[in-house]
């Protein structure tokens, strides 16, 4: 009976320890502040367990997880163009960072100025770098526009965030970035970032799984490890109260 009982107890710790292949679908900015860190402690403290992680972009995450080709997909929202989550997915918010703008060092409303508030008014006649989908970075642009009270003028629909920050550092176009890029790809000193004046603009970050899977402990790993190991340079992002 002994016997039995110490084996019975051996394949329910076996249970909740995290084994096997997991998906993680992610957004490059995110996946390199923090799924990369996490990669990292999961390859130390869970030896059994196989992460992988899929580049893709909000759109194309949720869509992997719908099909079962991942488990968790992390996405974004950004406040003045909400998107509504799927009811039948589970949501687990992750970070709120600000959204900053952009500019050349030698813009005239950027030289001295790093790190100071604009207001977008200022850029009425700017030439604007958005991203190529309608939902994502150019609806955001194009909403705090119309906040400050102008069309913005784009010129440019980019979506490689290292591309865009070159092209403002060669003056070529203003953008609107979220803070994390900067950690991520490390402006040069001739590009400076600002916030916003007069609007509050930021993007959180969140990760979706399914229902059935969330008391998985391979899922529950990759969760806590997404929230626990974050860049030690990174001080912007925080975690949200939930």
């Amino acid at each position: 009976m002994l016997a039995a009982l110490e084996t019975a107890e051996r394949d329910l710790r076996a249970a909740d320890t995290p084994r096997g292949p997991i998906g993680v679908a992610c957004f490059s900015t995110f996946a390199a502040v923090h799924v990369v860190p996490a990669l990292v402690a999961a390859r130390a403290r869970y030896p059994d367990l196989q992460v992988s992680l899929h580049e893709l972009e909000p759109p194309e995450a949720l869509s992997a997880l719908r099909a079962r080709r991942c488990e968790v997909a992390v996405c974004y929202s950004y406040n003045l163009t909400p998107s509504e989550t799927p009811a039948e997915l589970d949501v687990h918010p992750l970070a709120v960072e600000p959204v900053l703008l952009a500019l050349p060092a030698d813009h005239a409303w950027a030289s001295d100025r790093d790190g100071q508030a604009v207001d977008l008014r200022r850029l009425t006649d700017a030439p604007w770098i958005v991203g190529s989908r309608e939902d994502g970075s150019a609806a955001l642009v194009q909403r705090a526009c119309a906040v400050a009270g102008f069309p913005p003028r784009i010129t440019h629909a980019v979506d490689d965030y290292q591309l865009v920050l070159r092209m403002v550092a060669h003056g070529l176009g203003v953008a609107l970035v979220p803070q994390l890029v900067a950690h991520a790809h490390h402006p040069s000193p001739d590009v400076t970032l600002h916030p916003v004046a007069n609007t509050d603009l930021t993007r959180t970050v969140y990760a979706m799984t399914h229902p059935s899977l969330g008391a998985r402990p391979q899922v529950n790993a990759v969760l806590d490890l997404l929230v626990q190991n974050q860049d030690p340079g990174d001080t912007t992002v925080r975690t949200p109260d939930v």
